[in-house]
């Protein structure tokens, strides 16, 4: 019983800990101190880019995956293991986030949705 008490005080302060983070972090966003203005433009352009907002969505989603999966694990000797299904879907958000920033370098959208060079 005694050293379940440890074991339980330090998750609280990791939570505790996680949750202040998070807390500076989004005060920080919505005061302006952290600088988010042009995060989903591309390059001096400013055109709107779609392939970062899903690159985002994805890693967002991936963490939360991954942090329930800590948060159930029962066996708290060691991390979980990384699902195949989460490394397929960051690796796939990835290599989508690359193809278009590839093709769009190499200026295959601007000819195909008529935009000028």
């Amino acid at each position: 019983m005694g050293a379940a008490i440890p074991g339980t005080i330090i998750n609280f302060e990791i939570f505790g800990f996680l949750i202040g983070v998070g807390a500076i972090v989004a005060w920080k966003l919505l005061t302006g101190d952290i600088n988010t203005h042009g995060l989903f433009d591309t390059g001096p352009q400013g055109t709107f880019s779609p392939a970062r907002v899903q690159v985002l969505v994805a890693n967002l989603g991936g963490a939360a995956w991954y942090l329930g999966l800590t948060m159930t694990n029962q066996d708290q000797s060691h991390m979980p293991d990384v699902p195949n299904d989460l490394l397929l879907l960051l690796g796939g958000s990835h290599v989508t986030y690359l193809g278009a920033k590839g093709a769009d370098k190499l200026g295959w959208f601007r000819g195909i949705l008529g935009f000028n060079q």
